[in-house]
């Protein structure tokens, strides 16, 4: 399944393959990592689990 998300600061979006809605956040979690310290870098970090919050209720499946 295809999952799509936007960063709430650029609206970049990102889309990931994942098999359930858990894999799709942490693969979420990985990526907007990686995307805020080459994109964001004078963004301070945010705690794990309320970045996790913030890409669950951001996150849309895509329909085949």
């Amino acid at each position: 399944m295809k999952y799509s998300l936007k960063c709430p600061l650029c609206s970049q979006s990102l889309t990931i393959d994942a098999e359930t809605e858990n894999d799709a956040v942490e693969k979420f979690l990985s990526e907007g990592k990686a995307h805020t310290e080459k994109h964001h870098p004078n963004i301070p970090a945010m705690p794990e689990e309320q970045m996790k919050t913030m890409i669950r209720f951001g996150m849309k499946k895509q329909e085949s």
